[in-house]
Parts: structure tokens; sequence; C-alpha cells
């Protein structure tokens, strides 16, 4: 359980990764450390940059060969 101080000081991270095993094993990593709050996840270039622009986060953590979109290839 997260105290309200370390929640404030937490860093807000956003996961993109095509794979699930991998999303499900980060996000697990960054939800079980106190120094992270995990916003969001997305398999999707699309459902990241959807996910950007509601819940701006301080780090997005995106898998290197995540396919692009049409609009930003």
């Amino acid at each position: 359980m997260r105290t309200v101080k370390a929640a404030e000081r937490a860093i807000t991270i956003i996961l993109a990764d095509s794979n699930p095993l991998v999303l499900s094993a980060l996000s697990e990593i960054f939800e079980r450390d106190e120094r992270f709050s995990l916003l969001a996840t997305s398999a999707t270039t699309e459902g990241f940059l959807a996910t950007v622009g509601r819940a701006p986060a301080q780090l997005g953590i995106i898998e290197w060969s995540l396919p692009p979109t049409g609009e930003y290839a």
C-alpha cells in the first residue's frame, strides 16, 4: 500500500508493448515499486498515443519495434 507522500513523488509511467507477456511482467514490476505509478498499458501505438493524450506521464516505456500508426509512420 502506498502512502500519500510516496504517491505524490512517484514517477508516472505508461507502458506499450505488443507482447502480452512482456507487458504483464513490466506492469507487475512497476506496480510493486513505490517509486513508480503505472497510469496505463497498451499493446498498440494507437492506444499508447491516445492514452498519452488523456493522461500525460513523465515516462513512456515503448517496445522498440512497436509497429507505427499510419499517421505517424
